[in-house]
C-alpha cells in the first residue's frame, strides 16, 4: 500500500494491465519490501560466501531484503519494474527446503487486497496533513502509520492493515488485527476471489499436515 501511495502513476499502470500487472507488483513489493528483514543460518559444513569463510557451526546471518536489492541481479533495483522476466526472483520467501509454506496464501491475499484498492479507492494517496510513515520495527518491518486519501474528502488510517475501507464520504478507520471487519469484507468479495483464497489455504494446510512430526 506504501508503494500505491507514493509512485505517482503506479495506480493507473495497474488499472490499465489488469490481473497480470497486479501479480507482477505484488512480486516487486515483495522484492522491495518484503516481511522478513533477516534469517540466521547455521552452517553445516566449511563454505566461503562472498571471499568470507564461515566454518561447520557457525552462524551467518542471511539479509534477504539486501540480496533482493542486489544491483548485479536486478536493473534499477530500487524501482518498481512490472516488465521483469522473472518477476518472482526474490528471497522474499526463500527457497528450498525452508521456503514459506504459506507463500501462495500470502501471494492470493495480497494481490486482492490491491485489487479491491485500485477498484474502490480513486487518487489514493498520503495524507498530507497527517503523520508521515516510516519503515519500523526490527525483524518484521512495515510502513506505519500509513494515512491516505482517496478522491475529494475520503481519509484513510490504513496503519499497515490487510485491510481496506469502502468507498464512502466518511472518515474511515481502519483497525489493525480487527477479525470480524475482516471476515465481513471477505464475504463480500466476488466468488471467483474467495474461492482462489480458500485454495491457497487448503494448499497450506495440506503442506503442514506433510511436514508435522
Amino acid at each position: 500500500l506504501y508503494l500505491l501511495l507514493t509512485r505517482p502513476g503506479l495506480q493507473d499502470e495497474l488499472r490499465s494491465g489488469g490481473a497480470t500487472a497486479v501479480e507482477r507488483f505484488v512480486e516487486e513489493s515483495l522484492r522491495l519490501f518484503g516481511p522478513v528483514v533477516f534469517r540466521p543460518r547455521v552452517a553445516l559444513k566449511d563454505v566461503e560466501v562472498g571471499g568470507v569463510l564461515v566454518k561447520k557451526g557457525e552462524t551467518a546471518i542471511a539479509i534477504g531484503l539486501l540480496a533482493n536489492r542486489d544491483p548485479v541481479r536486478y536493473e534499477r533495483p530500487d524501482e518498481v519494474d512490472l516488465d521483469r522476466t522473472a518477476p518472482r526472483d526474490h528471497l522474499s520467501f526463500y527457497f528450498g527446503a525452508r521456503a514459506c509454506t504459506g507463500q501462495a496464501l500470502a501471494r492470493a491475499e495480497l494481490e486482492e487486497i490491491v485489487s479491491v484498492v485500485l477498484d474502490r479507492l480513486e487518487d489514493l494517496r498520503l495524507d498530507p496533513d497527517a503523520e508521515p510513515p516510516s519503515y519500523r520495527e526490527f525483524l518484521m518491518r512495515s510502513w506505519r502509520p500509513l494515512h491516505g486519501r482517496s478522491g475529494e474528502s475520503l481519509r484513510l488510517a490504513l496503519a499497515g492493515a490487510a485491510t481496506v475501507a469502502s468507498a464512502t464520504p466518511q472518515m474511515a478507520s481502519l483497525e489493525r488485527g480487527n477479525p470480524g471487519y475482516a471476515a465481513r469484507r471477505c464475504t463480500r468479495l466476488p466468488a471467483r476471489r474467495t474461492s482462489r483464497m480458500s485454495a491457497a489455504f487448503n494448499g497450506l494446510a495440506s503442506s503442514a499436515s506433510m511436514n508435522s512430526p
